[in-house]
């Protein structure tokens, strides 16, 4: 398979002598090393009133989205992943090429682009490269306004061996900036914890005690009706195929999910329940609950692929994967004028992993926000471990299995476009660590992606509210 037809005509009006460098063929299989996100040059399409404007920066960038529109005297935003596409089709693309001469729009190009010695563009077909030298990015550029907008991801990765204590200390230091900056509805100079909700208080303790039955679970639950009908929901789906009507909360336990899934469903559903959902959003994200929903499913499949004498335990998992991303709603809780900030730099850096972007604006991550609450809450520790770490593919601390877990079902989630940020590439190390072959691990995930509808329909009475 060559390059797109409107990629070559408009490499040869350029005139500019290219190689073409293709990674992945026609069926998938891995013919060339990827180039690293140093040597990549990716094109980003931004709008405001006055029309839209393209952005080209190396892989290994995000766009400064404040500083860019201070520059330019404009309010600048990433457009709507559907019209990405729209535009990428009507140039006959399967993705946005990195050439900035298949638009009419103007282009601004950053001087780590200017300054390469070689560099990788984005021919708008998967897998398939247009190798530039010196010389050639020159020529492309020649049109373009040289700019100064990206910063480097590696100077803002948040650190990955940092202490609860740590955590705090970053969170009340980011509170104490906002309030210095008169930010409405913060927090004052310490750090307030919200409540844990009281059904979440109850099931707590009934964790923690060694005789509780199904009868107390099912006691509490059903002191909830809106928490009871969503379990009862759930149980029912057709995605566990359990035969005949799901009628109690007893008869979900018992009949279909057992006590540990249905106790920290429970929990999850309920703490997810009590934080308000905020209303401001990045487009082109997975809404939370379908993000949780798929979350808690695929890192419990994940788990029942470990060697028992490895494995974590499943329910805890599963709520790990309902609470992934529980640091989004404190973000709307603690930061909400900022939340608005945060949104729009996700949609102009699609291509950079969301804590990154967190990190650079506020000092934190809603994976730090989301532990340190937990922790106050006395949640189970595994839990806090999973979402503290999920985003360190390679962490060994203690309950490393849980933020492992949970690191490779959100990487299988993004692969389908599903969740917060790029899908990353699963270390060959890590799956070695759980004793997983990537062959069992996609047969076993294969469930989820054959059960969409139902997962997608349970996330939606979950939204709803039932």
């Amino acid at each position: 398979m060559s390059l797109p037809i409107s990629a070559i005509k408009n490499l040869e009006l350029t005139g500019v002598d290219y190689r073409t460098y293709i990674t992945i063929d026609e069926n998938g299989q891995q013919l060339e090393a990827e180039p690293s996100d140093s040597q990549k040059a990716i094109l980003v399409i931004l709008e405001d009133s006055i029309g839209k404007m393209q952005c080209v920066l190396t892989q290994d960038h995000f766009i400064d989205l404040t500083m860019l529109c201070e520059t330019l005297g404009r309010n600048l935003k990433g457009i709507e992943p559907d019209t990405s596409l729209k535009i990428a089709h009507a140039l006959g693309l399967e993705c946005i090429s990195s050439l900035p001469g298949l638009t009419n729009y103007p282009c601004i190009v950053s001087p780590q682009v200017l300054d390469a010695e070689q560099l990788y563009f984005s021919s708008g077909r998967d897998g398939h490269y247009i190798q530039l030298n010196s010389k050639g990015i020159q020529s492309l550029f020649v049109n373009a306004e040289r700019l100064n907008f990206a910063k480097a991801i590696s100077q803002f990765k948040p650190p990955e061996t940092m202490a609860g204590t740590e955590d705090e200390e970053s969170i009340r230091k980011a509170v104490q900036d906002f309030t210095t900056l008169r930010i409405k509805q913060r927090l004052e100079t310490t750090l307030e914890i919200p409540p844990m909700p009281q059904t979440s208080r109850k099931i707590v303790l009934l964790r923690a005690d060694p005789d509780a039955g199904v009868a107390e679970l099912a006691s509490i639950v059903e002191t909830d009706p809106s928490l009871a009908a969503q379990v009862v929901s759930w149980a029912g789906s057709s995605y566990y195929a359990a035969p005949g009507k799901i009628n109690s909360v007893h008869d979900a336990v018992i009949r279909v999910l057992g006590f540990d899934l249905v106790i920290n469903l429970a929990l999850g559903l309920s703490l997810g329940r009590d934080l308000q959902m905020p209303s401001d959003h990045a487009k082109g994200i997975t809404p939370y609950w379908k993000q949780a929903v798929y979350c808690a499913a695929t890192a419990e499949l994940i788990c029942r692929q470990i060697p028992k004498e490895h494995r974590p335990e499943p329910g805890l998992a599963y709520l790990a994967g309902l609470l992934h991303n529980f640091g989004y709603l404190i973000l709307g809780y603690v930061f909400p004028p900022h939340l608005s900030l945060i949104n729009r730099y996700i949609e102009a850096n699609p291509h950079v992993p969301v804590h990154i972007l967190e990190y650079f604006l506020i000092g934190v991550t809603r994976e730090q926000l989301a532990a340190w609450l937990f922790s106050s809450w006395n949640m189970p520790e595994e839990v806090v471990s999973a979402v503290r770490w999920q985003n360190s593919p390679l962490f060994e601390g203690t309950n490393h299995n849980y933020p492992n877990v949970l690191f490779i079902a959100n990487q299988l989630l993004h692969g389908k476009q599903l969740g917060t940020g790029p899908a990353e590439a699963i270390p060959h190390a890590l799956l070695s660590s759980l004793n997983i072959e990537r062959e069992d691990l996609d047969k076993a995930t294969q469930k989820i992606w054959d059960n969409m509808d139902h997962l997608d329909s349970i996330a939606k009475s979950l939204n709803d509210g039932l």
